[in-house]
Parts: structure tokens; C-alpha cells; sequence
């Protein structure tokens, strides 16, 4: 990337490789070559650049083995033969630093630690704190006493303090170094001091080594981008109470650094940290602490393995823990724009499908003022299998507008066996039956990107980040609680101010500014960033040398705008009557009034054509290459989010004159449109719908287009008819996932859902449950004497007698299998995945059969759901599903209510419609619950509908019958869904969905709607 000119017209049509996703790859079983390659087959026709391999949740193969790095070997060549980029991971799962578990095994002494502040005094030793922080970090360890204290206290204030001996009979408080324990997770070891310069050399070289000896040449040829992800140090807590305890983040070391600093060790202001001072004077020694934790970090940590990276032939790329809020990067990271500095390409990730606006802002900025070669983002994790094209190409379009242009799909997966088709679904790979339409969503977002990566940002405006003022007041104290709740608010509505009020910013952080800042020329610089206007937002303390560098840009000319109340204090100390402003507009902390004052930077303006308001619902990104600019415009929220901005004529004002072009991202195209100029400005109408983005190209220069009107001729619609054929492309899925089960021969239990059935008998049997933290695969091993057996049996009710009927299930090497009472086990190949193996049934009798599966069980078997797949219909109500005829007609509606209950594969509407009258013809679906729907008329070319208003331009039709083909593309929901989680709210799919548990977890299956859901219409206008 770093694409410095203007926008080259081939590039635009046919982006390479660089510009397009590159999804996490979860390598996540045993690991066959031959699969492997056939998946980046796949990759390439969803329209894919390249992937990353990572290993996740269920890999079988030695992390970093040797089965493990000539499947890296493999895959990295075989990309190179296709064109694409092949990418590593540095870590087992995550979070990254522990090189699985090697480090710590290694040496012990390298596990993560904190600093643990308690009023309990506790002998050196093993320490279990029975709680359990997101982010898989662990607080239970081995505990040694540093220090004591008296702390004389007036309520949750400190009156004084003063440091004792260990055994003073006065001490209060104690502080104690906490070597934190290993966990399944970190693959039975302890996650890495990511503090320590020794420890993170450690983990470079039991992995980013290990890549270099195997790939060798490799990386001279080619810059391979390698994926740090989550790091994250011990987390930076507050007490609840004078009486609870707290831990904060510590490395051997850091004690001596901070005395040297600041004259004091933290061992001798530690009560300062977790407690406010009863004279109202500042947290100080919370302040100095945090600041110098955030260096530490990004030293530490992130610079290091770039170091090593840059001299290595490897690019960094990643993102941090919580970086969505200033709470979050605070317990995790201290501050994520400084980390930010030690990628080369920084990152964030988008869950679900959440808007997190400052979480982009603050990466991009970094961006912006470091010159990155780009921004990276995990995207569309989380979302569930039935997340369609029309929240990919919003949520991608949001995100280019954010700054996007490395895009990382969560996620592919190299295999579904047990656990792992639980990872974090849908699975975005040839699995997903619309997996080669997807080239019209990577398309369109690399077309985007490429012009995204033209030239320079063009931003003016520079807002102060609060972080450091949230370091000052965390301390857990109630009224600093509210002031941080008020910082977060302030913090998300500013950014949202700006962005929607099309005021694009970039934030500054005051760590940033010793280094790269200076006033030159009446504009404030920052790295590559020049900016017009400061904005100062509410705060408790800023820097002098933030305040010195704004009174040198103010005494330029440059103009300075501080909002809300001036800060108390000044590097994190109390100053009478606070600081000291430069000279500069003093504002309320109003929208209005912000956007007022910074009407003299604006760039464009974005109106409604019929009544003439700022829009506020579409963000945007101007670039600026060589005199043309490019812009992009999009949707600033996902639907749902309560927007209104469905349909309308919008009218955009651009300083300046300027011809338009038109950039199409759907076809690759350029043309002019017209534009009016008066009055110095440019004015463009143009329609935009809910889906829709824009992609405009300016050129200095008077506009050379006419402006014409289209004209239309009469039309008339043709509603198809409510019934028609219907071709199913795979066969039907009965889904058995409720056995009746016993072990051991022991008494049968009645019908269970199957996962639950799997928790029960590990309980009993004392194994290790199976949940996505349980310990890898290829760590696990068999006890002797371990072997049990276990039998599931299904109850299967069919009206209809089905021939070469097969089962799909999972550990068929390990299972007998019998139907109506005869063995079975004539393996037919698999469904989707190698992982699920079919073996013949042969024929179901009408009525009532039974499947019983007996198991050679020990904690290697995955006990999951099983599949019925052939030639039938089934019927669901309730908890109860029943096989019928086969689906031959359907209704536009539901079809999963029309005996298709688990059916995860296209379906195709084959319709016949009588036209009147010839002329160009288009069909519309009003509505349809599908990934994406494809039409083709009398056998022709097929065009994609994904997108409001829901039509395919069709060509011309000349009078007479039509043979219409409307494919509606599966998405597996109903067949490999959470279908027992009733929680109409869950937005978060995960492993734990499947165990919902609780009042949200029913028997009843909870379908999902699939299919054309409303009878479509063809529209002719007439010649």
C-alpha cells in the first residue's frame, strides 16, 4: 500500500491483491495439505487477497511443530503462485506473547505479574483470588509481601500515610509482587510478562525466529505481514472498598525506573494510587504511574517486536485489548495511541455489529500523523451465521470511511470438528453457500481502498485526547467515578459531533507531541498531520508541554478552541485556578457551538435537497493527490441503529470548483456527472439509499457535463405467482441434537440437548469439560483406564419413506452405529467438512425409527450434533421434527416453516411470468432473509440483489413468457445455529451461545427466517 498519486483507472477496475481482505484463517484441527490448498482456491473466488494463519480452538498439530510449519511452508508458496498474500499469526489462540506456553515453560520467571494492594495480610505463597478477569488473564499465582503500610483513612480518603516494616503490628495495608498461575488456556502455562524487554525477547524467539528459520528467503522476497493480537498487560484495577483489594500492573524493574523518574519509588506512593487524598490535592503518583506504564508497554512490548520484525523482513499489524473507550485502554494498555507506534499497520477489531467510532478515529490518527502504510480491522466477527451482504458492505463501508483499508474477516475456518464450529461463526469460506458471490463485496470494498490509499488526508481539525485525565481520576473514589463516566460521554459525543456534523479530526495525543509536535507556519504539526484548529475538550490535566506548543500555534495565528471547564491541573498536578490558557476561543460543551466555530475549515457539507438539513447520519474520508482529491461517503451507523436515512435526494457543497467524477464501485468505472458552481462552490445532488456509499473523484477545473433530465416512460407490474417449483442445491437436514443417553450401561437419561449431555458426562466421569477455553488438542492426551462407553440414541419420526438416506456425525472411527436395531457404518464421504462423516443409512421406513450411536468415549471425543441428510422434507414444531415428502413447490414466505426446518442450502424459485409489452424490465423483492438473492431471466446472466431498494435491473424483455430463476443463497443458521438460545437480544455469538443455559435456553427450536419472503414484482417500462 502507500499508493501516493492519483487513482490509476485499471487499478480501480481490477484491484490487486493488497487492496482486498485477508481473513484470519483458523487453522483449528489436524492439518491436511490438501485441504489447505483448496481453501485458498476458495479464497481467491470469494474475491480474497490473501489470509492469515492463525491458530484457534481445536488445533490437533504441534503449535509451531513440524506438521504445523510445512503447512505454513505449503500454503505461503502456493499464495505466491496465485498472486496472494500469505500471513502468520504470531500466537496459539490469544492473546499474543506467550509463544504456546514456551515462553513460561521456558522460564517461569518470565509469567506475568502485578502488584496486589490489600488490607488481608497473606503469607508468601500460593494465592487463589477466586476472580476472573475478561481477557482470559488469570490473578490467582504465587504471592510474595513488598511492602506495608499505615494508612490512616477518613472514609475512602487518605489522611496520611507512611511505609512500615512487614511485621509492624500497625500496618493496615500490604502490598504484595503476585507471579501470576498457568491455565488451560495458555496452553497449561502462564502468559508472558509483556513488561519485560527479556521476557518479549523470549517469545520473539521461540516464534517470530522459528518463522524465520522456516520461511528463510521467503521474507527477503516478500514482506510478510505478521498478527499481534490482544497483548495486554495484568489489568489496572481500583478498590470497591477500603476493605477489597486491587492489583495493578508491575515488572521487575519498573520500581527503580519510576524512583529515577520521579524521585520516589512506587512502593513508597503506592496508597497514592488507589486512593484520593482527604485535602482534595491530585493523584499525582496515579498520574506519573499510568504515563509511565503506557511507555513501558509500548517499549516493551510493541516496539521491540517491530525492531525485530523491520530488521527481519516482516511487517507488524494488530490490535489491543479494549481500545473501544477510555476505561478499556486504561485497564489494558494504558494509552492506545502510544502502543499504536509499534505497528506498522495498526489495527482495532469490530465485534459484532457495533459501531465503536473512537476506536477507529484513534487508530487512523496515529495513521495519519506516523505516515502507516495503512489501518487494519478484524471485521464482521461475531455475527452469526445469518449476518447478510447488505451488514457486510455497510459495516465495510463505514469502516473505509474510518480510515479501513486492511480489512481481516472474522473468520475462515480450516476445519468444523467439535468446538470449533463454535468459534465465532458464520465461517466465511467455501462452506458458506454464497461464498463465490462475494466478489461483488470485496470488489466494491477494494475499489474503495485503492482510492482510499491516493495520496494525503486532508483533515483540519485536532482534538486533545482525555486519556491522560482518566488516568488522573481512576481511582474507583465515587465522585471520581462520575467525572470518569462524564469523560467517557464527553469523549464518545464529541467524536460523534464531529464525524456526523462532517467535521472530519484526527485525535492528538499529548505523549505524541514532545516528539513529533510543533507550531510552524500558524498550523499545529503533528508528524505528517498540519492542522488549523485545536479543540480542547473538557479536562482535569494537561501538560505543559501541550500547553506550551498551543500557546506557540496560537501566537501564529492558529486558532485554539477549549471546551467546558478549564483543567485543575497541570501534569497531573493541582494548579491554583488551574491552567493557564493560550490565547483561544473559551466554548460551553455544545455541539451548535463547536460546529460554528469550525465552519471556516469545513471541507464539504452534506444537506437534504427538500428541506435543506445537515445530515446526520453519513461520514466521510477526502484524500488529496497531486491537486484532485478523492471522497468518500457512507452510512455512519449500522441499520438498526435508529436511522432514517433510507431514501432521500441529498445535495453536497464543496469549496471550491470542481469536476465530479463519478467513481462506480460496483463496476469499475469513471464517468463525469454533472455538478453546479456558483458562488465559488460546488453543489452535486445525488440519490442515497440505505445501503448506498459514494465514491466521488474532484478535479480542479469548471465542470464540462450538462445537466439533463432522464426521462421515463409508463410502467407496469407483474406480481409473480404466490406459488412455484423449487430445486433444493444439496440435500435436506434432518438435525439430531436431542438423544436419549446413558453411560457406561449405566440407567438412560432422557431426551438432553446434546452439548449438555457432553458437560454431564465429563462431569461424572471427571474430565475436563469441553469448552472453547478447554486445553488444545494437541496437548491432550488419553489416561490409561479412561475409555467408557456412551450411547446416544434418537427417536425419528418420518410420513414418508426416504431411500439412501445417509447420517452425517463426527468420530465415526470411534462409534458403532445401528438403525432399527441393524449396524451401519459404509462411509459415503462427508458433509462440508472432512471433520463430519457420512455413513449410509440406507432406507427410512415411514413411521418411527430409531438411530442408536455407541461410543468408545474418553475426553478426546467430540459428542456432537448429528445430521440425517437426503431426499425428504422436515417438519419442525416445537421440539419436535418430522421427516415428510420432499419439497418440491413453496410459497414466497418462510421457508423454513414450509418443511425446510434445517435446510442451510440455496434454494432456486423457478417462476414463469406473461409481459404485455416489451421494454427494459426490472425485478424487485421487497423483502427476502437471505445472505444475498441472484436472478436470472430465460437462462441469462445472473445479477445479484443485495441491497435496498432490492432490484436487478433486468435488460430489455420483449413481449411474451419469461422463465425467472430467483436463488435464494443459504447461510446454515438453522442447521449449525445456537437454535435452543431464545435471548432475542444476544448479538454476540460465540462458543457460550450454544450454552445458553438459564431462562434463555428452550427445547423448542428457534428458527430463523430464510428465503424470498415476499412475492417479488416485475416492473416493464414501456418503450
Amino acid at each position: 500500500m502507500g499508493y501516493s498519486r492519483n487513482l490509476d483507472a485499471e487499478i480501480f477496475r481490477n484491484p490487486p491483491a493488497e487492496y482486498r481482505s485477508m481473513p484470519f484463517w483458523a487453522w483449528n484441527g489436524y492439518l491436511k495439505k490438501e485441504d489447505l490448498l483448496r481453501q485458498i482456491d476458495d479464497f481467491q473466488k470469494m474475491g480474497y487477497g490473501g489470509f492469515y494463519m492463525h491458530s484457534r480452538v481445536g488445533l490437533a498439530d504441534e503449535y509451531l511443530g513440524e506438521t504445523f510449519m510445512e503447512c505454513v511452508r505449503v500454503c505461503c508458496d502456493y499464495a505466491e503462485e496465485k498472486g496472494m498474500h500469505a500471513s502468520l499469526y504470531d500466537e496459539d489462540k490469544w492473546p499474543s506473547g506467550y509463544g504456546g506456553g514456551r515462553v513460561t515453560k521456558e522460564h517461569p520467571e518470565y509469567a506475568l505479574k502485578y502488584l496486589l494492594f490489600s488490607s488481608v495480610k497473606y503469607e508468601d505463597g500460593p494465592y487463589r483470588r477466586e476472580k476472573h478477569t475478561s481477557g482470559r488473564l488469570t490473578e490467582d499465582g504465587e504471592l510474595c509481601m513488598v511492602a506495608a503500610y499505615r494508612v490512616e483513612l477518613a472514609g475512602r480518603k487518605w489522611v496520611s500515610y507512611r511505609r512500615v516494616e512487614k511485621e509492624d503490628a500497625q500496618a493496615n495495608y500490604f502490598a504484595y509482587v503476585v507471579s501470576t498461575g498457568p491455565l488451560a488456556w495458555f496452553d497449561n502455562e502462564r502468559y508472558t510478562d509483556v513488561l519485560s524487554p527479556e521476557a518479549v525477547d523470549a517469545f520473539i524467539a521461540c516464534t517470530h525466529e522459528r518463522y524465520r528459520d522456516v520461511l528463510g528467503e521467503r521474507l527477503q522476497k516478500r514482506s510478510f505481514r505478521i498478527f499481534s493480537d490482544e497483548p495486554q498487560f495484568s489489568r489496572v484495577e481500583t478498590l470497591s472498598s477500603p476493605e477489597s483489594e486491587a492489583g495493578i500492573p508491575f515488572t521487575p524493574g519498573f520500581d527503580e525506573k519510576f524512583s529515577e523518574k520521579y524521585g520516589k519509588t512506587l512502593a513508597d506512593c503506592l496508597p497514592e494510587i488507589f486512593f484520593e487524598a482527604a485535602d482534595g490535592s491530585s493523584g499525582a503518583a496515579r498520574y506519573h504511574y499510568m504515563d509511565m506504564l503506557s511507555e513501558q508497554f509500548a517499549q516493551s512490548y510493541l516496539e521491540r517486536i517491530s525492531l525485530w520484525c523491520s530488521a527481519n523482513g516482516m511487517l507488524t499489524t494488530g490490535h489491543l485489548m479494549m481500545e473501544d473507550d477510555l476505561a478499556g485502554q486504561a485497564k489494558c494498555s494504558g494509552e492506545v495511541m502510544r502502543a499504536y507506534r509499534g505497528f506498522d499497520i495498526p489495527g482495532v477489531d469490530v465485534l459484532a455489529d457495533w459501531c465503536h467510532h473512537n476506536a477507529l478515529k484513534q487508530v487512523q490518527s496515529v495513521a495519519h500523523q506516523r505516515g502507516k502504510s495503512g489501518v487494519m480491522c478484524e471485521c464482521y466477527g461475531v455475527t452469526n451465521w445469518d449476518f447478510d451482504f447488505r451488514g457486510h458492505k455497510r459495516q465495510g463501508d463505514w469502516l473505509a470511511a474510518l480510515g479501513v483499508n486492511a480489512r481481516v474477516p472474522h473468520l475462515s475456518w480450516a476445519q468444523m470438528g467439535g468446538e470449533a464450529k463454535r468459534d465465532y461463526p458464520a465461517t466465511l469460506d467455501g462452506r458458506s453457500p454464497w461464498f463465490e458471490k462475494y466478489t461483488v463485496i470485496e470488489n466494491h470494498l477494494a475499489r474503495v481502498a485503492a482510492a482510499m490509499d491516493c495520496g494525503r488526508p486532508v483533515v483540519r481539525v485536532g482534538v486533545i485526547h482525555p486519556i491522560e485525565s482518566y488516568w488522573l481520576l481512576n481511582s474507583g473514589d465515587k465522585d471520581n467515578s462520575e467525572k470518569c463516566s462524564g469523560l467517557e460521554r464527553r469523549f464518545r459525543e464529541l467524536t460523534e459531533w464531529l464525524l456526523f456534523g462532517l467535521m472530519d479530526f484526527d485525535f492528538v495525543a499529548e505523549s505524541s507531541l514532545p516528539e513529533i509536535g510543533s507550531a510552524e507556519d500558524g498550523r499545529l504539526c503533528v508528524g505528517a498531520m498540519h492542522y488549523d484548529v485545536i479543540v480542547v475538550p473538557p479536562l482535569y490535566t494537561i501538560r505543559q508541554t501541550t500547553l506550551d506548543m498551543l500557546n506557540a500555534f496560537a501566537a501564529q495565528g492558529g486558532r485554539v478552541i477549549f471546551m467546558g471547564n478549564v483543567p485543575g491541573c497541570v501534569d497531573g498536578r493541582s494548579v491554583p485556578g488551574g491552567a493557564r490558557l493560550p490565547k483561544c476561543v473559551h466554548i460551553g460543551f455544545e455541539c451548535d457551538c463547536l460546529l460554528e466555530n469550525l465552519d471556516g475549515v469545513r471541507e464539504i457539507d452534506i444537506r437534504r435537497a427538500d428541506n435543506g438539513e445537515r445530515v446526520d447520519e453519513v461520514i466521510y474520508q477526502l484524500r488529496e493527490a497531486e491537486g484532485e482529491r478523492y471522497l468518500f461517503v457512507a452510512h455512519g451507523w449500522p441499520k438498526g441503529h435508529g436511522t432514517k436515512l433510507n431514501y432521500c435526494h441529498l445535495r453536497m457543497t464543496i469549496p471550491g470548483k470542481w469536476r465530479v467524477i463519478c467513481c462506480d464501485t460496483e463496476t469499475g468505472e469513471m464517468h463525469e456527472v454533472y455538478a453546479a458552481q456558483e458562488s465559488g462552490k460546488t453543489e452535486y445532488l445525488f440519490e442515497f439509499k440505505e445501503h448506498d456509499s459514494l465514491l466521488l473523484k474532484l478535479i480542479p477545473g469548471e465542470t464540462i457535463v450538462r445537466k439533463c433530465e432522464e426521462k421515463k416512460g409508463a410502467c407496469r407490474m407483474y406480481r409473480l405467482p404466490a406459488f412455484c417449483d423449487v430445486q433444493l442445491h444439496e440435500a435436506n437436514v434432518l438435525l439430531l441434537d436431542m438423544p436419549r443417553w446413558r453411560l457406561d450401561g449405566g440407567k438412560w437419561h432422557e431426551k438432553t440437548y446434546i452439548l449438555t449431555a457432553d458437560d454431564e458426562i465429563r462431569r461424572t466421569l471427571n474430565l475436563p469439560m469441553r469448552t472453547e477455553s478447554a486445553l488444545q488438542p494437541w496437548l491432550q492426551k488419553a489416561e490409561p483406564g479412561e475409555r467408557h462407553s456412551v450411547v446416544l440414541q434418537y427417536d425419528i419420526s418420518s410420513e414418508y419413506t426416504v431411500e439412501d438416506a445417509r447420517l452425517a456425525l463426527e468420530g465415526s472411527d470411534y462409534a458403532r452405529i445401528f438403525f432399527n436395531g441393524r449396524e451401519v457404518g459404509e462411509k459415503v464421504g462427508c458433509y462440508l467438512d472432512s471433520a463430519i462423516e457420512c455413513v449410509s443409512l440406507g432406507r427410512i421406513e415411514a413411521g418411527h425409527n430409531i438411530l442408536s450411536v455407541e461410543y468408545n468415549f474418553d475426553r478426546r471425543v467430540n459428542l456432537e450434533s448429528m445430521y440425517i441428510l437426503g431426499d425428504f422434507g422436515v417438519r419442525a414444531l416445537g421440539d419436535k421434527a418430522t421427516i415428510t415428502a420432499p419439497v418440491k413447490t413453496i410459497a414466497f414466505g418462510d421457508a423454513a416453516e414450509q418443511n425446510l426446518a434445517f435446510y442451510g442450502g440455496s434454494i432456486t424459485y423457478q417462476c414463469r411470468c406473461m409481459t404485455k409489452e416489451s421494454g427494459r424490465a426490472a425485478l424487485q423483492v421487497a423483502d427476502y432473509s437471505a445472505p444475498v438473492l441472484g436472478v436470472r431471466v430465460d437462462g441469462g446472466e445472473e445479477i445479484l440483489i443485495y441491497a435496498f431498494p432490492y432490484k436487478a435491473q433486468l435488460g430489455y424483455l420483449s413481449a411474451g413468457e419469461h422463465e425467472i430463476a430467483i436463488t435464494a443463497y443459504g447461510n446454515r443458521v438453522n442447521t449449525f445455529g445456537a437454535l435452543h438460545n431464545w435471548n432475542m437480544q444476544e448479538s454476540v455469538w460465540g462458543p457460550y451461545s450454544w450454552r445458553s443455559g438459564g431462562v434463555y435456553y428452550g427445547d423448542a427450536y428457534r428458527l430463523r427466517s430464510f428465503g424470498v419472503t415476499c412475492p417479488p414484482v416485475l416492473i416493464v417500462e414501456e418503450d
